[in-house]
């Protein structure tokens, strides 16, 4: 990457990236109505969600009317703000979430009822699935249901043991897959709880119906705290881990109300951790919290694995499946799902490239439209996009003049204008 004077970088950008004539008219005829800039509409935008950091704007047309369209992202949240380009007043606030609209569309079009999610902390509480469809044995990359796979953790003296069981149970009219945990505190029993999961074939999303819990002291059953089931006493499944997993996607993994409220918040995608069973890469943080309880802890996981960090414990040991079948793993017995999981992974590393870039960009979307208008005469913002480019984060800013469109990049970490070389060396 070098960076040069504006003049200089100006006239190799036009060579580099040769403008374009607005032959369908579009942009020209929307600035032709315009009469509030991009930068002031964005600014607008952005006052309409707070924290929400623009990723797309654009001026366009939309029934003889010209618009700008702003997307915003906040907690993982996509906001779309349409403003009147002629008054500056705002049309249409719209919050999209593309995983869960993808959801609705399916469950929509094969005649399920769906729920959009509640609360105002902003945690799906209610997931649209056919209950009818459900599995007990799946794999999702980051939660594998396998009778037999086994993950060991130590923690110093203590230990916990995490069992796909051979047993399922059937709960709030699901047949469910039974995974054990055993934990040791100093060498002695002290939790055995009995998790009940079904996994959605489609979506890989695995869903947690309830546990059954003994505490023990002085190897005797002492109690059962924390025991619920999905169907009785208002309780309801949750969410504990998603298909495919996105940055800042929030969501209750039990709700059992006075009982256990457990939620979760997808931090980070694409992390890297090193445990006594291995360096793995691809790690996603989970954080949880709880609606009735205080403070929050976080949960690590690798692709193929499973969980690897949980507070102290680490993971040690892998049992029960062998490493050719976690490195090609497939999500049902066809081709074609399989496919699909792959196109699903690929998507997932994109979404992650993008996030990372997200949190290293310093310069606001306004100051590089700013920056790019000052190199080009007379020139008009139409576009401006942050993307990543080869994992920096860039502002691609559209000026229409004269007739032309020029394309000026930016870099959203220092705010200067940039051009990539196709060989630095």
């Amino acid at each position: 990457m070098r960076r040069a004077t504006w003049a200089a970088l100006l006239v190799t950008a036009l060579v580099a990236a040769p403008s374009v004539r607005a032959d369908d008219a579009e942009a020209a005829q929307a600035l032709g109505l315009a009469r509030i800039t991009l930068a002031d509409a964005i600014r607008t935008a952005a006052s309409e969600v707070p924290g929400g950091t623009p990723i797309v704007a654009e001026l366009e047309m939309e029934d003889g009317k010209a618009i700008y369209s702003i997307e915003l992202l906040a907690g993982g949240v996509e906001t779309d703000v349409e403003i009147d380009a002629v008054t500056g007043e705002v049309m249409q606030v719209e919050v999209e979430d593309e995983e869960e609209e993808e959801e609705e569309e399916a469950h929509e079009a094969a005649g399920v009822m769906v729920s959009i999610p509640s609360g105002t902390a902003g945690f799906e509480d209610s997931f649209p699935v056919d209950k009818a469809t459900l599995a007990d044995e799946g794999y999702n990359p980051y939660f594998i249901l396998r009778p037999g796979y086994r993950l060991t953790y130590v923690d110093g003296e203590d230990t916990l043991t995490i069992t796909v069981l051979d047993e399922t149970k059937v709960v709030d009219g699901v047949r469910t897959r039974v995974v054990e945990e055993r934990e040791t505190e100093d060498g002695r029993l002290a939790e055995i709880s009995r998790n009940y999961f079904a996994i959605d074939p489609e979506t890989m999303d695995v869903y947690y119906f309830g546990e059954d819990v003994d505490d023990y002291e002085d190897g005797a059953v002492a109690g059962h705290g924390g025991a619920w089931l999905s169907g009785v006493k208002g309780a309801k499944f949750g969410l504990i881990m998603p298909g495919r997993p996105s940055y800042g996607r929030k969501y209750y993994q039990e709700i059992a109300p006075g009982v256990a409220m457990d939620r979760a918040e997808v931090v980070e995608l694409g992390g890297e951790m090193r445990t006594p069973a291995g360096t793995y890469t691809q790690v996603l943080e989970v954080r949880e919290s709880s609606a009735i309880e205080r403070g929050s802890e976080s949960k690590w996981y690798a692709p193929g694995v499973g969980l690897l960090k949980d507070e102290g414990f680490l993971l040690t040991k892998i049992e029960g499946w062998d490493d050719a079948d976690r490195d090609e793993p497939t999500r049902a017995e066809d081709d074609d799902d399989y496919e699909a999981g792959e196109e699903e992974g690929e998507e997932e590393d994109e979404d992650s490239e993008e996030a990372q870039a997200l949190a290293r960009a310093e310069v606001s979307m306004v100051r590089a439209v700013e920056t790019a208008l000052r190199g080009i005469p007379a020139g008009k913002a139409v576009e401006a996009e942050l993307e990543a480019e080869d994992g920096e984060p860039v502002y691609e800013i559209k000026v229409l003049a004269g007739g032309l469109i020029t394309e000026v990049k930016i870099s959203a970490v220092t705010g200067v204008v940039v051009l990539e070389d196709e060989d630095d060396d």
